[in-house]
């Protein structure tokens, strides 16, 4: 895998020529792209060069004010290079650190005989905007440090050169902040980590397979570039997912049919946890592109068009992180897998549906969340009343020969419809009834806000009422009570 890392950063990124020809440069890639890897990589060949760098873990640099970030690079520098020059933190206040710093860099510097890349990863973290410290997320710590660094740099005998790095490059692409220029706009262009072609892919999972003794058909590779888009991290995982599924049969070959099977599976189980991860960035900071994803999964190809029509950077994002293409008959994914797994996401969250497809939706959300409450009343009234008297709660709704008829019946058996007579609405008012003690933790919400939730999901939301036309606002109302009620009848069974 380090091998292919290095290769590809020597082929598609030439950060570390560009420190020789006293250039700045900048990468950017999806989250588990190989990033920090290839810094790595580039760490090892500058210094093969008899050069000198160092990487500065920007994830510790948020957290102190601007302008002991400053000492800190300069302190880190002079200690791993071993340049001996005497820095002293105190000097380093907010009103001396400027000429400070470039007093101490450019000391290292003449002690060291040659320039310095300075390897800023993860530099979201002290970005304007979406750093998690408020000093840098305000823009007043960003403004002032990068001040300092563009101006020393910027001069003829500058002592040093940035790669800039991370997964967002808003510090590149804003030109203001706070009302004053960005002084990093527009003096390096981002370059994107690409990911691997299919001849990549072979020389990685050849490589790690030969080690256990597994064996690909040669096809698969194609089909692994196609199905996860050549991204290294997505890739490792679903042949990690594969090995284990061969180990349980003794099994060491993959064929092609045993690797659509366990693809299937991957994507299914542990995989959209990995999907999320890897486009998580865009999720976080880029949410009108991740909104074009999910409607170019969804297949929305005229929303998605006018989105990409009215701003040249929506698309710009999604191509650079790897994530789409462009071809002659218009955009598409490059990762097939993640427009499957954003098809599942946002499964009922599209528009324009036909009635038909109105009425399936609702009969598939409700019924699922039924047998779910079902199981959470079943368990709650027992726990506060005990099995007897949970059993007379239940069968009090009937006359007196229904509950004879059903009195027999095991506890357990009064919520299966098969044997006794239960409804949605039954569940409803079981549940309003006892809602103090015991549903009001579960569901955080006002006894009559949830009943009105409910009362919304039994008449909108019958599933026997396939003759009614579901009007859009009807629909609208559906999808927020069933949303709002999935998601607390999950938290509280998983």
């Amino acid at each position: 895998v380090t091998f292919i890392l290095r290769h590809l950063w020597g082929t598609k990124f030439q950060g570390k020529l560009k420190h020789l020809s006293l250039e700045n440069s900048a990468v950017f890639g999806l989250r588990r792209s190989g990033k920090t890897s290839i810094l790595f990589s580039v760490l090892r060949t500058i210094v093969a060069r008899n050069q000198f760098a160092s990487v500065i873990d920007c994830q510790l640099l948020h957290l102190n004010r601007w302008w002991v970030a400053l000492y800190y690079i300069a302190n880190r520098i002079n200690s791993e290079h071993k340049s001996h020059v005497a820095i002293d933190q105190n000097a380093y206040s907010e009103q001396a650190a400027a000429m400070q710093f470039e007093h101490d860099i450019t000391k290292i510097r003449n002690k060291l005989g040659k320039n310095i890349l300075i390897i800023l990863d993860e530099i979201e973290q002290i970005t304007f905007d979406i750093s998690i410290s408020e000093h840098w997320k305000k823009g007043g710590d960003y403004i002032k440090f990068w001040h300092v660094s563009r101006g020393i740099f910027q001069k003829d005998d500058s002592p040093f050169t940035y790669i800039i790095a991370g997964t967002n490059p808003k510090c590149l692409e804003t030109p203001f902040v706070n009302g004053s220029d960005n002084p990093l706009y527009a003096q390096i262009k981002p370059e994107y980590i690409e990911n691997f072609t299919v001849e990549q892919t072979k020389q990685m999972v050849k490589t790690l397979s030969t080690y256990m003794g597994i064996s690909f058909e040669e096809g698969i590779f194609t089909d692994l570039k196609r199905d996860y888009g050549g991204h290294p991290f997505l890739i490792r995982q679903v042949c990690s997912y594969i090995s284990k599924q061969l180990k349980l049969t003794g099994n060491l070959n993959v064929d092609r049919d045993l690797y659509k099977r366990a693809i299937t599976e991957f994507n299914q189980d542990s995989g959209h946890i990995y999907f999320d991860m890897v486009i998580g960035v865009l999720q976080e900071h880029y949410p009108d592109e991740y909104t074009m994803l999910c409607m170019l999964a969804a297949e929305d190809i005229s929303d998605f068009n006018s989105l990409a029509e009215s701003d040249v950077t929506y698309i710009s994002h999604l191509l650079g992180y790897g994530v789409i293409e462009k071809s002659t008959s218009g955009y598409s994914f490059k990762i097939d897998s993640l427009k499957i797994h954003l098809q599942r996401r946002n499964i009922y969250k599209r528009l324009n549906l036909t009635n038909e497809e109105k009425l399936s939706e609702m009969s598939a959300r409700r019924n699922k969340v039924e047998v779910q409450l079902r199981k959470i009343v079943m368990q709650q009234l027992r726990s506060l009343f005990g099995e007897a008297e949970a059993k007379e709660k239940i069968l009090a709704k009937h006359d007196a020969p229904k509950r004879r008829k059903y009195f027999h019946l095991a506890y357990k058996e009064l919520f299966d419809p098969s044997k006794h007579e239960i409804y949605f609405d039954d569940l409803r008012d079981l549940m309003r009834r006892n809602w103090e003690k015991g549903f009001r933790n579960i569901f955080e919400e006002d006894v009559e806000k949830f009943n009105s939730r409910m009362v919304i999901l039994n008449d909108v939301g019958r599933g026997d009422a396939h003759a009614k036309i579901i009007e859009n606002h009807d629909m609208e109302s559906f999808r927020g009570a069933i949303s709002w009620l999935e998601e607390k009848v999950d938290n509280h069974l998983n």
